[in-house]
C-alpha cells in the first residue's frame, strides 16, 4: 500500500476510490461530448468551405454568412440540423442536453446544474452513439 494511504480506514479508502471513479466517469463524459462537438464543427466548416449544395449545407452557409466561426453549436448549427433534417431531432435534442452537462463539467462545477436528467458515462455514450448513427457527417477533413 502506498504511503499516502497509511492511516486510512477501509471505509475511507473505499470513499476515496469511489470519488476517483466518479471523476474518471465525468472525464470520459467530457471527452465523448467534446469529440462529437468537434464532429459537428468540422462538418459545419466542410459544408461551408466546399460550398456543398444540399439543403443543410445551404442553411449552414447562411449561418456562416451571419456568424462565421463564432456560430454557436447549440443555437445555430444544431438548430439547422433539426430544421433541415427532422429525423435528427431526437438525437440532436438529447445531445443538446448533454452539452449542458458538459458546460457544467468544463466550467467549474460551482453551481447546481439544471439538467433534465442524470448523466453518466453510459448515458452519454448512448447519446453520442445515437448522434453518430443518425447524423450524416461529411468526413473529408475529419481525423481521429
Amino acid at each position: 500500500m502506498p504511503d499516502a494511504f497509511i492511516g486510512y480506514s477501509h471505509p475511507e479508502l473505499a470513499a476515496h476510490f469511489d470519488k476517483q471513479g466518479e471523476e474518471l466517469n465525468r472525464t470520459m463524459c467530457l471527452n465523448l461530448i467534446a469529440a462529437v462537438e468537434a464532429r459537428f464543427h468540422k462538418d459545419y466548416l466542410e459544408r461551408v468551405y466546399n460550398r456543398k449544395k444540399d439543403p443543410l449545407s445551404r442553411r449552414l452557409r447562411n449561418v456562416y454568412a451571419e456568424h462565421g466561426h463564432r456560430a454557436s453549436l447549440d443555437e445555430h448549427i444544431l438548430e439547422a440540423w433539426k430544421e433541415v433534417d427532422p429525423r435528427t431531432k431526437s438525437a440532436v435534442g438529447e445531445f443538446k442536453g448533454a452539452l449542458k452537462f458538459q458546460h457544467w463539467l468544463a466550467h467549474g462545477r460551482y453551481w447546481v446544474p439544471k439538467l433534465a436528467r442524470a448523466y453518466d458515462f453510459f448515458s452519454v455514450f448512448t447519446i453520442c452513439e445515437a448522434v453518430e448513427s443518425r447524423i450524416n457527417f461529411i468526413d473529408a477533413i475529419y481525423s481521429a
